[in-house]
């Protein structure tokens, strides 16, 4: 690999724009880090971190954190992190660099931003429609929300996989979402819990069909998706779903526990006999009187006469989603679907597994803590005689 010297780097910075624009109306280049040999998180050199050179200068912002800036000086092709940490930098094709770490023997790449001027609308494009992510082995959605007057907003994604005629939910992070136009090229972002970044350099949007670009994660060391990213779902928000509530018999509710196999319930164990916070925790023996209702006055969910949990809740304006009171998470996203005979609502719950016992405890110990696992429950509420 050859590598450059300062003012070859810089050469490199500004050879790489078109030859059809001058200098002055072409921004300086920037970079976007998408992975390395090894599959090494770096402090200084992360997956998704925003890079330029200017004169003697490395600069590194965050893709996700409007104010992080860390600057390293470059001497002899050199960029100097610390004492023990210098980064060689070299070139691979027009679009590639590569900053190379010796003490680890790792490289990380470089690909640079394109320059992409979309109307300044984009902005809100993600808070308009509702998106199918166009890839993988799961089903995900995903529905962002108004930010207001905040520089992030939240939202709701939901993923979800058929396992035979099984479908199988899947519990998401939740997060919250940014759009950028600081650098050459758009960026939309999403956090998943609080050390996972998805970064999406926007190449174009394509109304009716979705957003194109790539895809970064810095949790996948090796991996970036390009082309098409975000994919345009029919908004399936029914009319005046309020209405419905006074047609429906709550007392015939009947209730499916999704994936019940065996064979497909991720136990998991809790030694403290915490269980996961904002979602609802069932037993399987309360199945059998549980139930649903929906009015005016709000939502309540019951075992027999015991209350489980009431509240307010709303129909969300742009998809078939029942929205809980008590923020923006995603377990209080219930999507639910109008057939013909009622009406069909997915409850994301914890089951609890008495008398399991995690692998491994050793000759005479006890097991004190809880076994459980994350699944839906399928309410079927069908409508009163004579009403639809």
């Amino acid at each position: 690999m050859k590598h450059l010297t300062l003012p070859a780097v810089l050469m490199l910075l500004l050879i790489s724009c078109s030859k059809s624009d001058s200098i002055e109306s072409s921004p300086p280049d920037q970079w976007i880090v998408v992975g390395n040999d090894r599959g090494l998180r770096n402090e200084f050199i992360d997956m998704a971190n925003l890079i330029d050179v200017e004169e003697s200068n490395l600069r590194v912002r965050s893709s996700v954190i409007p104010n992080m800036e860390l600057n390293y000086p470059i001497r002899d092709s050199l960029v100097i992190g610390s004492e023990e940490e210098q980064w060689r930098l070299s070139r691979r094709g027009r679009d590639t660099l590569v900053l190379f770490d010796s003490v680890k023997n790792n490289h990380y790449y470089l690909e640079r931003l394109r320059v992409v001027n979309l109307d300044s609308s984009w902005m809100d494009y993600a808070t308009q429609k509702v998106f199918l992510d166009n890839g993988g082995f799961m089903d995900v959605s995903f529905l962002f929300e108004e930010k207001g007057d905040q520089d992030q907003g939240c939202y709701m994604t939901r993923a979800t996989r058929f396992i035979g005629n099984q479908r199988i939910w899947y519990d998401q992070a939740d997060g919250f979402w940014r759009a950028e136009d600081r650098f050459n090229q758009p960026i939309l972002s999403y956090t998943l819990g609080g050390s996972r970044d998805v970064t999406i350099l926007i190449d174009s949007i394509k109304a009716g069909e979705g957003l194109y670009g790539r895809r970064i994660d810095n949790n996948n060391m090796n991996g970036i998706r390009r082309g098409k990213l975000l994919r345009e779902s029919e908004n399936r928000s029914s009319e005046n779903p309020e209405e419905l509530l006074s047609h429906l018999d709550f007392s015939k509710t009947k209730v499916t526990l999704m994936a019940d196999s065996l064979k497909n319930r991720h136990t998991r164990f809790t030694n403290s006999g915490s269980l996961p916070k904002n979602i609802i925790s069932l037993a399987e023996h309360d199945l059998e009187g549980f139930w649903l209702l929906l009015d005016e006055a709000g939502f309540a969910i019951k075992v027999g006469e015991k209350n489980i949990r009431q509240g307010s809740f709303s129909f969300h304006p742009r998809a078939n989603y029942i929205l809980l009171d008590g923020g923006c998470l995603n377990v209080h996203y219930l999507p639910y679907e109008v057939l013909k005979d009622g009406l069909v609502v997915n409850l994301p719950i914890t089951l609890i597994r008495p008398g399991l016992e995690p692998r491994g405890i050793a000759k005479g110990k006890m097991f004190t803590g809880v076994a459980y696992f994350m699944t839906e429950l399928e309410i079927e509420i069908p409508f009163m005689e004579g009403k639809r």
